[in-house]
């Protein structure tokens, strides 16, 4: 059961961590990308 939990809740954080990476890319990338269109 502790087992259970422990990979249930490792399973969790990664999930998390890697949405919130990949907001922060595409958040970066959609500014990269305006900012390459402004300048043009």
């Amino acid at each position: 059961m502790i087992y259970f939990a422990l990979d249930s809740l490792r399973v969790a954080v990664v999930t998390t961590l890697a949405c919130s990476l990949l907001l922060q890319a595409c958040y970066f990338g959609c500014v990269l990308f305006f900012a390459d269109v402004d300048d043009l």
